[in-house]
């Protein structure tokens, strides 16, 4: 765990955790609004597997998606969203969560590769 000796200083790190607004239970309930599908993939920074998710299978999810404007795809880290967590009653990491707005229907992935996700999707959007 990485701690800041500087005292009463703001570090770049809770700068940018503040902004990240589009992370947190409102703005992505504001969001929602305009979209029909998310995908939220619920991580930890401390976890290989969500690691390698990140650096090698997130993007490929992201092109999956790329020319669906009713489709966003979100990363949720468990130590700045705990809510989410909580929320979608996630215990463990990396798990993918699909969510159709429109229809109200909601399940969990059964993996976080690109065809696993595509799966939960159709299955939420009654394709």
């Amino acid at each position: 765990e990485n701690k800041d000796n500087s005292a009463g200083e703001e570090t770049e790190d809770t700068e940018e955790i503040e902004e990240t607004e589009e992370n947190t239970s409102e703005g992505i309930a504001q969001e929602s609004l305009q979209k029909k599908i998310y995908i939220l993939i619920f991580l930890s920074k401390s976890c290989p597997p969500c690691k390698n998710y990140d650096s090698n299978i997130h993007s490929k999810v992201l092109d999956q998606y790329k020319d669906n404007s009713d489709i966003v795809v979100k990363k949720i880290y468990n130590d700045e969203s705990p809510e989410l967590f909580d929320k979608y009653n996630i215990e463990y990491t990396p798990t993918g969560y699909v969510i159709n707005e429109s229809n109200n229907k909601q399940e969990k992935t059964n993996g976080i590769l690109p065809g696993q996700i595509n799966e939960t999707v159709k299955l939420v959007s009654g394709n």
